[in-house]
């Protein structure tokens, strides 16, 4: 068993809330007794110091989830959203003061599944429940001598968004029947019962689990979506972690966790893709005129290459032609050439251009009147 934290460093009683609850809870432990021990009360206690309040930040969580989600998508692979319908119990076998460990991811201080233990999941599905190909199995998985490896990753499943934890307990009634290596002790009756708690994950809690094929190959994005078929299936009828014996660890598709992230993915993207053209549209800025540069920031601002009535804003073109025509800058006097063909086709080439039976002016007379005056101000 680790060692509790020394009571001479005196720790505070209580986590930080913004505190990283995994270093809390794996490290600050000051529950125990002169004699090194933690009695079932105080182990309770321990555990209730990160229960009754969700634990993560909600911004970090939604960030590694949507970037893990694209990452994932862009390798090919497959995202699977499930939630908890029973309570789910992650790393009970790690060393800890209170006896019964937690896993917690390293960086997010949340529960979390390794990657491991998910491939371990399918691999058993495939193998055992359901007797899949052995060629199949063998390939996707790897060699059980590791001849080769598996064509699919398996990802760490995390949280969608901040989890709720719970205090559990686990009431072992056989206790030395089970120490005793030697087979000599009956499990009787007469064995007093002893309560032990630990830490557990509510129920209706989001997670992400995440495959990918190992190359982009054909075959390896089969074996991906394969693996993921297998994976839904494994998580609703064995479910994951520890205890799934007795009915832990159970999971169904979480659809609005599905939607909600998608969607965050989607503005991401979208915010991404902005910055990529405010940056190029910045960048081709450089080398123009001090004119043509505030004549294309008011351009963009004003949506002027896609909206028309923006750009004939009453007023608004005949004040930039008496700019132009001050300050004569031919990059600017081009750019300001191609919005107004760009919003009245041909009235460059033949501004007094008629049209119809009636023979009536092509062009509005404000229109004609600036493609006049840009034509002359353009003139050699």
């Amino acid at each position: 068993m680790s060692a509790p934290l020394p009571q001479s460093l005196a720790a505070p009683n209580q986590r930080p809330p913004a505190g990283h609850a995994g270093l809390w809870f794996d490290k600050f432990c000051h529950v125990w007794s002169a004699e090194w021990q933690v009695d079932s009360p105080a182990k309770l206690d321990w555990i209730r110091t990160v229960t009754g309040h969700k634990i993560g930040s909600e911004e970090l969580i939604r960030e590694y989830a949507t970037r893990a989600a694209a990452l994932v998508r862009a390798a090919g692979g497959q995202t699977l959203y499930f939630k908890t319908t029973s309570r789910f119990a992650t790393g009970l076998g790690r060393e800890h003061p209170i006896e019964n460990g937690f896993v917690w991811h390293p960086v997010l201080g949340v529960p979390y599944l390794p990657g491991s233990s998910v491939k371990g999941l399918v691999h058993a599905w495939a193998r055992t429940w359901i007797g899949a190909d052995p060629a199949a199995v063998s390939r996707i998985f790897g060699g059980e001598r590791s001849e080769h490896i598996g064509s699919v990753i398996f990802h760490d499943v995390l949280p969608t968004q901040p989890i709720k934890l719970q205090a559990d307990v686990m009431t072992p009634h056989y206790g030395p029947y089970y120490e005793d290596k030697s087979g000599q002790t009956a499990p009787g009756d007469w064995h007093s019962p002893v309560p032990i708690p630990f830490l557990a994950v509510a129920d209706a809690q989001p997670f992400l689990f995440a495959l990918s094929p190992r190359t982009r190959s054909a075959q390896d994005e089969a074996d991906c979506r394969q693996a993921a078929e297998w994976l839904k299936d494994a998580l609703i009828e064995l479910g994951a972690g520890a205890k799934t014996s007795v009915g832990y660890g159970r999971f169904v598709p979480d659809r609005e966790a599905e939607a909600a992230l998608k969607k965050a993915e989607e503005t991401a993207a979208k915010a991404a893709r902005e910055a990529e053209e405010k940056a190029a549209f910045e960048a081709g800025l450089a080398n123009l005129s001090p004119l043509a540069r505030e004549l294309r920031k008011y351009a963009r601002d004003q949506q002027w290459e896609t909206n028309s009535a923006a750009f004939k804003q009453q007023g608004v073109r005949e004040q930039w032609m008496a700019r132009l025509e001050a300050d004569p800058q031919p990059d600017a006097i081009k750019f300001f050439g191609e919005l107004i063909e760009k919003h009245d086709k041909g009235i460059l080439q033949d501004p007094d251009r008629k049209e119809g039976k009636k023979n009536k002016p092509a062009y509005k007379e404000t229109s004609i009147a600036i493609a006049k005056r840009w034509l002359a101000l353009s003139k050699p």
